[in-house]
């Protein structure tokens, strides 16, 4: 609270902040590239309609199990 309230350089918590912040971006960005990936890979598909579908559905059950798993582990780790 000493540094905002005296108006100091805050150039080198950005930068911590940054350096914190930089493998999350990257991870945000594989997790994206892949996504984008298999939608154009299942989009050439000769049959396009059911394969995309199919690959919507495989996303969201991915994803409700992925949420579950990570809501169960925050739960444990503190009653360790």
């Amino acid at each position: 609270m000493d540094s905002i309230a005296k108006g100091k350089n805050h150039s080198a918590e950005i930068r911590r902040t940054l350096q914190l912040a930089l493998p999350v971006m990257i991870g945000q960005l594989a997790v994206f590239s892949m996504n984008f990936v298999d939608t154009v890979m299942a989009g050439r598909l000769p049959d396009r309609e059911i394969s995309l579908a199919a690959l919507g559905i495989g996303g969201a059950v991915w994803s409700s199990m992925l949420m579950f798993v990570l809501g169960t582990l925050m739960v444990v780790q503190p009653s360790v």
